[in-house]
């Protein structure tokens, strides 16, 4: 019982008579609240009909979950995640890789290395199993299950690596790699989320079970006890004032952050693009991310912030880097490679900030690259904003800004990664 949900139902006054009528297996129970209202409520000892059922699937004729997956390999895409030293990089129905993006610190030019692993190529779809299911969250979820294998030899088996990729149904995944690790010496499981999936019947999650206990007020109560009505007020009152403030320019725009074990995404509504950009090329409205220790802040044009909250209100503010075209130019004239690549293969551009707090290790100002990335991985619907932050090399900062609304001004941007004719 004690996983079982329970929802309550205020139903008002009750005809007293009918308190003590015998009614199957319906358990009473009196129920006092702490300002003394009276209320006698109801509910069944057998769970709801609809409970912990899956979908049935018995009339269902559209794709198999292969054919589903499969789809992913037609329009080839990757799909990323970013943690605090690696980054996996899934190609759908190609290969996965783990890599560290660093910087080499016997090189003045400050050249990019790339130490990484193929973590598998793909081999082969599994048969699909319904007994197949892993619980997340207190949740069963049924998954679908891609082979990969003849990755990079692994020094301590000599046997190459391979990797389980279990995708499973989420009405929000866009094929988000939520979860991976290693579950023996060189052997890796990941977990990916897609919405894709809910179209199979099989592969969605069991419906919830859940008990509603309906109760009625006695002896003049209120229908709803005054604790429960004036917290219902309370919430709708912050939602409402939360919808209200995202819409103000100078406010900042909520965000997330890669690096989290579940990325979760803002959604930006389509009508909302064209306010979003003008408000945030402005640096009236910034972007913020990481819910850990640590959060940061990108006012674009203006500054890069860490900081960190308590209570709601910020105590500790590190300026990451200031933005100052004169240093961006010089900066770029030691780094040419930082410059945008041609338009048609051109993914991101990449600015300089500097100037930022004197870092207490290395004696020197703090400096950190924005990118802003256009995004191919998100759907056409998906007006999605991710920001998230690496630290390569001490005190000095990657700060990525990810979406598919980024895209044109990307192309847009000039030879030295500028949008200077917007």
């Amino acid at each position: 019982m004690d996983t079982i949900p329970f929802r309550i139902s205020w139903n008002g006054p009750i005809d007293p008579s009918k308190l003590n009528e015998p009614d199957g297996d319906i358990i009473t129970l009196p129920m006092v609240t702490k300002d003394k209202e009276k209320y006698h409520c109801r509910f069944s000892s057998e769970e709801d009909s609809i409970g912990n059922q899956k979908p049935a699937a018995d009339e269902y004729d559209g794709p198999s979950a292969k054919e589903i997956i499969d789809g992913f390999s037609l329009k080839p895409f990757c799909s990323y995640r970013v943690e605090a030293y690696w980054t996996y990089e899934l190609c759908h129905g190609k290969s996965l890789r783990q890599y560290h993006e660093g910087q080499d610190p016997h090189s003045e030019e400050g050249v990019i290395v790339h130490p990484e692993y193929l973590l598998g190529k793909f081999k082969q779809y599994q048969a699909e199993d319904e007994g197949n299911v892993m619980v997340l969250n207190g949740i069963k979820y049924p998954y679908f299950t891609v082979e990969y294998d003849d990755g990079t030899l692994c020094d301590l088996t000599n046997v190459p690596r391979q990797t389980l990729v279990h995708y499973i149904c989420h009405e929000s995944g866009n094929s988000d790699i939520i979860q991976i690790k290693e579950t023996s010496t060189c052997e890796y499981t990941a977990v990916v989320i897609t919405s894709k999936l809910c179209k199979h019947p099989n592969y969605r999650p069991p419906l919830e079970s859940s008990r509603v206990i309906s109760c009625h007020s006695l002896d003049g109560a209120p229908d709803k006890p005054k604790m429960h009505a004036e917290m219902e007020r309370i919430l709708y009152q912050r939602e409402s004032t939360f919808s209200s403030s995202v819409k103000k320019a100078g406010r900042p725009m909520p965000s997330v952050t890669k690096s989290e074990q579940e990325a979760t995404r803002t959604a930006i509504g389509k009508s909302e693009d064209d306010n979003f950009l003008k408000n945030f090329l402005s640096g009236d409205q910034c972007l913020q991310g990481g819910t850990g220790w640590w959060s940061f802040e990108l006012c674009y044009g203006k500054t890069a912030m860490q900081y960190h909250l308590e209570k709601g209100k910020r105590v500790t503010n590190i300026v990451l880097g200031k933005w100052d075209s004169n240093e961006h130019h010089m900066w770029l004239a030691k780094h040419p490679q930082k410059k945008p690549k041609s338009l048609s293969n051109r993914k991101f551009i990449t600015q300089y900030y500097s100037g930022g707090d004197v870092c207490d290790e290395t004696k020197k100002p703090r400096s950190v690259e924005v990118k802003l990335k256009c995004s191919t991985s998100a759907s056409s619907t998906s007006h999605a904003v991710a920001i998230y932050l690496l630290e390569p090399k001490l005190c000095e900062y990657i700060l990525t800004v990810e979406s598919a609304i980024l895209c044109d001004l990307v192309k847009q941007a000039n030879d030295d990664g500028l949008l200077t004719n917007l």
